[in-house]
């Protein structure tokens, strides 16, 4: 009897062992697995992080690669997908130089096209961009705190955005253009580029600037 209760001590206790080593080879095999994964995906920072060891001007990236940079109507910044953002309608921002984010933000006009408008200038200084659909004016609010450069992309003029736009008005034959204020006063651009896709023009403002119109005009 005392033999048969050995053998079966010492059967009870090699499974024992067995079960344990076998539950530690399984939790080493889902540490290393999760490892492989987690090496395989990459860590990122949160942007919070990225923010906070930030200088002021500094380029900012998404530490995840697959979202877009975007500034929320509360004026804050947040990395999403591309999808989110246009679902939202947030502005998406580009860095391509220090202090100079180039911020795209996206408008639908009566007829429900849909279309962008583009602004690169020291970051802070635009505080909203609004657009009047019904006198196709762009008008864009700005507090600088020293004199600096604007650059705005706007659809081109011969976009399902402007057509028609002086025939409707009662010019016949007229063509469409911008003419660009600053403070309520008609100002020149330094640089005018008009391509297939797109209209821009760059210009100067003073510290003490406020907004910017760009009105579309028909030309007699």
């Amino acid at each position: 009897m005392e033999e048969v209760m050995s053998t079966k001590t010492l059967l009870t206790s090699s499974l024992s062992i067995l079960v344990i080593f076998g539950a530690s080879a399984l939790l080493a095999f889902d540490v290393h697995a999760h490892a492989q994964i987690n090496q395989g995906h990459g860590h990122f920072p949160s942007l919070k992080e990225v923010l906070g060891d930030r200088e002021a001007g500094d380029p900012i990236a998404c530490p995840n690669p697959t979202h877009v940079l975007v500034l929320r109507p509360n004026s804050s910044w947040a990395c999403v997908y591309s999808e989110t953002a246009r679902h939202l309608d947030w502005d998406t921002v580009l860095y391509l130089e220090p202090n100079a984010p180039q911020i795209t933000t996206s408008f639908r006009d009566g007829d429900d096209h849909y279309y962008h408008v583009t602004y690169q200038t020291d970051e802070g200084v635009v505080c909203s961009v609004k657009y009047n659909a019904e006198s196709f004016t762009f008008e864009i609010s700005m507090t600088p705190n020293r004199a600096g450069v604007l650059t705005v992309t706007l659809p081109p003029l011969k976009s399902a955005v402007f057509e028609n736009y002086c025939v409707g008005n009662g010019f016949p034959g007229a063509s469409e253009d911008f003419v660009y204020m600053l403070d309520g006063e008609v100002m020149g651009p330094e640089e005018v580029v008009a391509t297939p896709g797109s209209a821009s023009a760059k210009f100067h403002y003073e510290a003490d600037s406020e907004f910017v119109e760009i009105i579309l005009f028909c030309l007699i």
